[in-house]
């Protein structure tokens, strides 16, 4: 491609990212005026924005990139001419370079068809850990059950005793305070009868 028709593409493609860029500032300020209920006002933000120097740098730097990368990407490179060239001189040539890549993409297929069976294997073998591991944990989990159970019911068989020897022990001091009170009332009574005329 001549340096002219280059640099053609790139002033062309220069014009197009800044027009591209005005237009989707002009739309984000379209649509933010519509979200929020204004009428122009960040339309006229952006305007007012584009007049100061920031502005400009911006929208030149816009342009400069977006003209970078739209020539590249529509100037061919030369391998692939280099490739069409020889192709289209040679069939022969061409049948070798295909096989050629179709061997590559097998090999390449294989080498990812042994990672793939490498990690399946791996995992394969972290699930059967994790299954032993989680096996391990449930028959743990039952053997502390029944030890939390046999623990429980003694501990209730305890309590139920320490409570049953405490309500005896109440009751026994419940009556022997009635029977002091008794004790004691009985002969104070008989003596205020007695002293009291």
């Amino acid at each position: 491609m001549s340096r002219s028709r280059l640099l053609a593409r790139l002033l062309v493609n220069f014009a197009l990212a800044i027009f591209i860029s005005l237009g989707v500032l002009a739309m984000l300020a379209v649509a933010k005026d519509a979200w929020y209920g204004q009428r122009g006002k960040s339309l006229e933000l952006v305007v007012h924005q584009m007049q100061e120097p920031a502005g400009w740098v911006a929208l030149w730097a816009f342009g400069f990139i977006g003209a970078t990368v739209g020539t590249w990407l529509q100037t061919p490179s030369p391998y692939s001419k280099e490739i069409s060239a020889g192709a289209a001189n040679d069939p022969g040539e061409r049948i070798r370079r295909r096989a050629e890549e179709v061997n590559e993409a097998f090999l390449k297929a294989a080498e990812l068809m042994a990672d793939l069976s490498r990690d399946m294997e791996a995992q394969q073998a972290v699930r059967e850990v994790l299954l032993q591991q989680a096996k391990e944990q449930q028959r743990l989990l039952e053997i502390n059950a029944d030890e939390a159970e046999k623990i429980q019911r003694i501990l209730f068989s305890q309590t139920e005793q320490v409570q049953k020897a405490e309500r005896r022990h109440q009751l026994r001091q419940q009556w022997m305070f009635f029977a002091l009170g008794a004790l004691i009332s009985v002969p104070i009574g008989i003596s205020i009868n007695l002293f009291v005329p």
